[in-house]
């Protein structure tokens, strides 16, 4: 009797892990899973503030990010970050924001955000 629990309880621990990597994949949400970082997210971030172009110092203290780089996240990680900053601070002066990505070398896509 006490094999046999061993046994489901083995193979529901198993069970839940496959269905969180599936999870994973059709989610972009990736925190609480365990999943293979399968996505690689080349962006350039142009923002400017009171007319002015930031340069990657602010860029950098402002968002966390630099105005170049890769991220091991989705796309829209990156937009989150910077939408809720934007949110969290309305009086930063932003006047626009162009994001420039692809997700693993594939297409260019473009987002932007106006004040």
């Amino acid at each position: 009797m006490i094999k046999n629990v061993k046994h489901i309880i083995g193979i529901t621990y198993l069970l839940l892990q496959l269905g969180l990597i599936i999870s994973a994949r059709f989610n972009s949400n990736r925190y609480f899973v365990w999943a293979p970082h399968d996505i690689q997210t080349e962006y350039f971030l142009e923002v400017y503030s009171f007319q002015k172009k930031l340069n990657d110092l602010k860029i950098k203290e402002r968002y966390g990010l630099s105005s170049h780089g890769w991220i091991d996240l989705p796309a829209n990680h990156l937009i989150k970050f910077i939408t809720e900053y934007e949110r969290i601070h309305p009086d930063s002066g932003t006047d626009s924001i162009l994001l420039k990505y692809n997700v693993n070398g594939k297409n260019w896509s473009t987002w932007s955000y106006e004040e």
